[in-house]
C-alpha cells in the first residue's frame, strides 16, 4: 500500500475542495452585493472616465469616436404609492447622473473638444423614471373635498395678501411721487446744462478768451447743479425703492402661499421639483444646490427654468421644449434624465471670449424632447 501516494491525493483533493468553497463564497458575495445594474453602471462610469483621461492627455483628435461611451439608459421603476419615497428616488437618480460627469474635485469632465462640439448638442439619456400604470393616477392631479382646516388657512392667507397689497400700493405711490419730482427737477437742470455745453461747442472758434471763460464757468455750474439735484434726491428715493422692493418680495411670497392654500382646498398632487429643496444626505446642501448650484436652499426649477438667463444660451436653445407643470402628468410620458453637453463662451471683455464645453442635467418628460445632435447612450 502506497501511503505517500494516498497522502498526496488527500492533500490535492482538499485543495480542490477548498478552492471550490472559496469560489462559491465569492460568487454568492458578488451576486448579493453586485447586481447587473451595478455592473452596467460601473462599465459606463469607466468608459466616461477613460474618454476624459485621454482627453486630458491631449489625445483630442477623434477621441470621441476612439473612446465611445459604453452606457445604456437606466430604467428606474416607481411602482409604489409614496410621494416622499418617490421624490427622493428621483432626486438620487438625478444626482447620480450629474456625479457621473464630475471628477474627484467636483469639476465637469472634459469629454468633447470645443472644435468637435461647435454648435452641436451631445446628449446622454442617463435614466428613465417610469411610473407603472397602477400608480400613475396617484402621482397625477387628484381632486378632493375641502377640509375645514385647509379652508381656514386659505381665508387667512387671502387676508394677508390683501393687507400686503395695500402696503405695497402705498409705498409705490410715495415712490412714484418722489420719482416724478426728482425727474422733473433733474430734467430741467440737465437740459440747461446740455444746451450750455452745445452752445460752447458750437461757438468756441469765434469766442474771445473772456467769453470762453464765462461760458465754461456757466457749463461747470450747471453740471454741478445737476449733480447736486441727483445727490439731493437719491437719499429720499433709494429708501423708498428699497421699501417697495421688500414689500413686493413679501407680497409675491404671500401670493404663492395663498395659491398653494387654494390648491390644498381643492387638489393634491405630486411635483418632483419640490424635492430639490430637501437635504441631500449629510452633504450639508440640498439636492438643488448640488445639482444646479442654487444659492438658496429653498430654490427649485421654475416652470420654464431652462428658458431664462440663469443658464447658458446653448442649453436654452436645445431645451426650449422643456416646460414643467405643478403636478406629474402621465400623459406626457416617462421622466427622462438627460445630460446635455454644448459649447459655452465666456465674455472676457475687449472682444475676447473663452470657449469651453458645458453640461447640464435636464429632467424632461418624453413628450418634451431635447434637441440633440447625437445621443451617446443605448436606449432602454
Amino acid at each position: 500500500m502506497n501511503k505517500k501516494g494516498d497522502y498526496k491525493y488527500d492533500v490535492a483533493l482538499a485543495l480542490i475542495l477548498g478552492l471550490l468553497i472559496v469560489a462559491l463564497v465569492f460568487y454568492f458575495l458578488y451576486a448579493k452585493y453586485f447586481t447587473q445594474e451595478d455592473i452596467d453602471w460601473q462599465t459606463c462610469s469607466q468608459s466616461v472616465s477613460l474618454r476624459s483621461g485621454n482627453f486630458m492627455n491631449i489625445i483630442k483628435e477623434g477621441q470621441e469616436a476612439s473612446f465611445p461611451f459604453k452606457c445604456k439608459t437606466e430604467v428606474v421603476e416607481i411602482d409604489f404609492k409614496d410621494y416622499e419615497k418617490a421624490g427622493k428616488l428621483i432626486m438620487n437618480t438625478i444626482a447620480q447622473c450629474k456625479a457621473l460627469f464630475l471628477d474627484q474635485e467636483g469639476d465637469p469632465l472634459a469629454l468633447y473638444s470645443v472644435d468637435f462640439i461647435k454648435k452641436k448638442s451631445m446628449c446622454f439619456h442617463c435614466a428613465r423614471i417610469h411610473f407603472s400604470d397602477d400608480v400613475k393616477d396617484y402621482y397625477g392631479l387628484q381632486y378632493r373635498p375641502n377640509k375645514i382646516e385647509e379652508t381656514k388657512n386659505y381665508a387667512l392667507s387671502q387676508s394677508d395678501v390683501i393687507e400686503k397689497q395695500k402696503e405695497m400700493d402705498e409705498a409705490k405711490k410715495l415712490l412714484d411721487e418722489s420719482d416724478d419730482i426728482a425727474e422733473a427737477e433733474y430734467t430741467e437742470a440737465f437740459h440747461a446744462y446740455e444746451e450750455a455745453s452745445r452752445n460752447l461747442g458750437d461757438n468756441i472758434e469765434t469766442m474771445t478768451t473772456e467769453e470762453f471763460e464765462k461760458e465754461s464757468q456757466k457749463v461747470q455750474e450747471l453740471k454741478k447743479k445737476t449733480d447736486e439735484i441727483a445727490s439731493k434726491h437719491a437719499p429720499i428715493i433709494e429708501p423708498l425703492k428699497a421699501k417697495y422692493d421688500a414689500l413686493l418680495s413679501e407680497y409675491v411670497g404671500l401670493l404663492v402661499n395663498h395659491m398653494k392654500d387654494f390648491l390644498n382646498t381643492q387638489f393634491i398632487s405630486f411635483d418632483w421639483r419640490f424635492y430639490l429643496t430637501k437635504p441631500m444626505g449629510d452633504t450639508g446642501m440640498t439636492y438643488g444646490q448640488y445639482i444646479y448650484d442654487f444659492k438658496e436652499s429653498g430654490a427649485y426649477l421654475a416652470n420654464d427654468a431652462f428658458s431664462y438667463s440663469g443658464f447658458p444660451s446653448g442649453i436654452r436653445d436645445y431645451t426650449k421644449n422643456v416646460v414643467y407643470s405643478d403636478y406629474f402628468d402621465s400623459e406626457k410620458g416617462d421622466l427622462l434624465i438627460t445630460v446635455v453637453y454644448t459649447k459655452w463662451a465666456f465674455n472676457l471683455g475687449l472682444g475676447l471670449f473663452d470657449e469651453n464645453t458645458y453640461f447640464q442635467v435636464v429632467p424632461h418628460q418624453t413628450s418634451q424632447p431635447i434637441i440633440c445632435s447625437k445621443t451617446e447612450t443605448v436606449p432602454a
